[in-house]
This record gives C-alpha cells, structure tokens and sequence, in this order.
C-alpha cells in the first residue's frame, strides 16, 4: 500500500442520483491499485451505500476524509440541503478544504463536475458549471477557472460534452455512467402491465406529470398501472406525491427509499417506464433498459443518447408523449422490436466498460504527464 499512489476523489454530498453512481464505481474501479480518499461533508455507512448502488467498497478500501467532525457532518449537510442554491457552497467549501490538503495525493479527481483542485486533475461533469455559483462562492475558494481548465474532463454523454466546451471553450471526453448488470430475466408475458418512474422524488424530476399522462392512458382502455420509484429529498414534495398516490391508489403505488433488491424488482417486473426530466445522462433510463423496459423519454438531454434516438420513445410534449404510448401499446409487433434493440443498445453501459476506462486515463495521466492530453497541461 506505501508504494501506491494516493488519490482523492473528492465529491461535495451524497443525496442519491447518478453522480453518486459515478463517485462509487471510480472508486470501485480504482482500490486495488491506488491508495484512495474520499473527500467528502457526507457522513459514510459503507453498508448501505454498497446495498444501494451494487459496489464493494469499505474503510479497508476508501479512507474517508470529511472537513468538518463526523458529529457535525450530518447537520451540516441538513443546512446546505434547506437553503436556496446549496450546491455551489459545498462545492467551494470542499473546494477550499482540498486545495489546502492537496500536497498530500498524487492525484486528484473531481467526480462532481468543475473543481479547481489546486494542480491538474480529472473532473468528472454532469452538468457545467451548475455548482460553481457566482463570485461570492468563489471567493470561499479561491477558484481559478484557468486551474480547472487544466483538469482532463470526462462527461456523462455527448450532450454535456458540448455545453461544456461552449462554456468554457476546452474539449472533453464522454465516458458513459455505470450501469450493473444484476437484473433477472423476466419473462414480457409474465411482467405487470405497469409503468415505472425513477429517480430522486423532487419537482425537477416531475414524477407527478406521470399520474397525469397515465390516467388518460387509462381512460383510452389501457388499465396499466405506475409505481414511482425513488429516494426522498423534498419533503414537501413527497407529501405532494403521497396525496396524489392516496387519491388513485387502486393503480398508483409510491416505493421511497428502498432496498436496492426490492428497486431491481420492481424495475424488472415493469413493462414500460416514463421519465419527463432533462438529464445529462439519465442512469435511470439505462437501469431500466438493462431491466427489459421500454422507456418513453423527453426530447431533450443526454437521454436521447442511452435511448439511442429512437424516435418512437421520444416525446416533446406531453400530447405526444400520450399518442406515442398509445402507438406502443396497441402493437405487440412494436414492443417486441423496441425490446431487442433496447437489449442491445444497452451493453454500452457496462460497469466494466466504465471502469476500463477509468482506469486508461489515471494512467495516462501517471504515466505520460507531460503529453498533450484533453484537458491536461504540459506541466502537469
């Protein structure tokens, strides 16, 4: 362990989603041949965390590294998580702690979007400069746009590697999310004729437009059932969602943080899936599709990307987001079709393929630091 290099991987709060997918695999990819840190306000139960996102990590794995004492860590993320805008305060207060320890690893990496880590590194982004704020944050950290410009990029999907050079001018490079692989074959014939919406139960994700469409599905002679998915983060927001479950609970259910078994499940019984937001990536979309469901997504976003483009599952408005689910559901020829192509299209997201690649670029960047690289400077 003394002769291997140190790295940090320094990620700001875990509150559940795909980036803390992406934070949990770099490390999973990188324990056994790095000394790792995670630099993180978060307090870490190892036990669930691997329950819930499928690794294998643990304090004989990952040092854990926190700016503040464990038994203030938890109020201190409850404060940033109540105010307006908290993402950019916990960016720039890591930011700072990091830059002042940063001579004691090798390498640092950002696993949630743009840091200045004080010398060269690597940023993962999902989404471009959505935490860097605006200067009274960066003061907190002494930020350098010209030091983060220095970092290899790596993105989620083409989507955001374009707003990222438009931003900021500099390429990056597209490294897919992680997506395992435990899902149990289920028979089509024997799944539920349900719908599933994943994701964080928050009003950006907007799983209550899903109640909405599906009821005039429904009303069309289709009796398919939702199950919403997902991990609390608002808690008015999941009162909002427990009344609108209570008023059609014969063929809405609400699951809120469960047990990943129980996620899997629920996933692998569903025959279709509907998911409204934006997103960088959509790691949600991609599980389901390992799952063996069709998803309808939004037009816009790095979804169309895991979808592969795939006209008959897009939709721009909730109008043809209806006529497209109708489309489907009246032509089994139609299901069986998108079904192998989904199959297909999703081994592009494999945890080992993410992880090979996590791999190639730490050793590009330990093992030819003066090569002009994406990102990374001559005098790395």
């Amino acid at each position: 362990m003394q002769n291997k290099p140190h790295i940090a991987v320094v990620f700001s709060a875990f509150m559940s989603g795909g980036a803390e997918t992406v934070c949990l695999w770099i490390l999973e990819a990188l324990k056994k041949d790095y000394n790792l840190s995670l630099v993180t306000f978060t307090p870490v139960n190892w036990n669930k965390i691997n329950a819930l996102y499928g690794t294998n990590l643990g304090e004989d794995s990952v040092k854990t590294v926190s700016p503040v004492p464990k038994w203030l860590s938890s109020g201190v993320v409850y404060f940033f998580k109540n105010i307006s805008q908290p993402h950019p305060w916990l960016q720039h207060l890591l930011m700072r702690y990091y830059k002042k320890h940063s001579k004691k690893f090798d390498l640092g990496i950002s696993a949630y979007n743009e840091m200045d880590l004080q010398k060269p590194g690597i940023q993962y982004v999902h989404a471009p400069k959505y935490v860097l704020g605006r200067r009274r944050h960066e003061r907190v950290s002494g930020y350098s746009i010209e030091r983060m410009k220095q970092n290899l990029t790596l993105t989620c999907s083409d989507f955001v590697a374009k707003k990222y050079e438009r931003f900021h001018g500099e390429p990056a490079t597209v490294v897919f999310p992680p997506v395992d692989k435990e899902y149990p074959k289920v028979e089509w014939e024997t799944k539920e004729f349900s719908f599933i919406s994943c994701g964080r139960l928050a009003p950006e994700k907007e799983p209550h437009k899903a109640i909405e469409l599906l009821k005039r599905v429904r009303s069309r002679g289709h009796p398919v059932k939702l199950h919403i998915v997902g991990t609390e983060v608002n808690k008015a927001y999941l009162s909002h969602l427990r009344a609108l479950q209570k008023e059609n609970k014969e063929w809405v259910s609400l699951h809120v943080s469960r047990p990943r078994k129980e996620f899997i499940q629920l996933l692998s019984n569903s025959r279709f899936a509907i998911h409204f937001r934006i997103e960088g990536f959509g790691i949600t979309i991609a599980e389901l599709m390992k799952a063996g469901c069709i998803p309808f997504v939004y037009g816009v976003g790095g979804q169309l990307e895991v979808v592969g483009k795939n006209e008959a599952l897009i939709f721009n408005t909730e109008e043809e987001a209806f006529e497209k689910i109708i489309s489907v559901l009246e032509d089994r020829q139609k299901q069986e079709s998108l079904r192998e192509y989904l199959m297909q299209q999703a081994t592009a997201f494999e945890t080992e393929s993410f992880m090979n690649r996590i791999r190639e670029h730490v050793l590009t960047f330990f093992n030819e630091p003066t090569q002009k690289v994406p990102g990374i400077s001559k005098t790395a």
